[in-house]
């Protein structure tokens, strides 16, 4: 049998950020905790680093206007599903003795041609 955790109504304060921050401000002093808001970095990237330039008390010459775009493009859910298929056949750490091996950049431009006949369904 093996155990699992489900919280109750008591005890569902458990997985609430504040109570967390707090734990973490008694254990640490609140002086060593630096708390930041996410919606802050999202709306206002530089006056979150600057939040932290302060609290680590080094200066921070980062500049984040360059970083407004996507830099990690995912591939469309078929393409994925075609791409884990093919991989069958590259050698691998878990696959190191494939009945056919195929290059990684062969692997790519397979997968684009037979992409459409994979499903499009979002993984879950």
């Amino acid at each position: 049998m093996i155990p699992f955790f489900l919280p109750d109504e008591k005890e569902a304060h458990f997985f609430e950020n504040k109570d967390t921050v707090g734990l973490y401000k008694n254990l640490f002093n609140a002086n060593n905790i630096l708390e930041l808001d996410f919606n802050t970095f999202k709306n206002n990237k530089s006056a979150f680093l600057d939040s932290i330039s302060k609290f680590i008390k080094i200066e921070l010459n980062l500049n984040i206007g360059q970083h407004d775009y996507i830099i990690n493009k995912t591939y469309p859910n078929n393409r994925i599903r075609a791409i884990r298929f093919l991989n069958r056949f590259r050698k691998s750490e878990y696959n190191q003795y494939p009945l056919i091996v195929l290059n990684i950049k062969f692997i790519n431009i397979v997968s684009l041609i037979i992409s459409p006949l994979f499903s499009k369904k979002i993984f879950q």
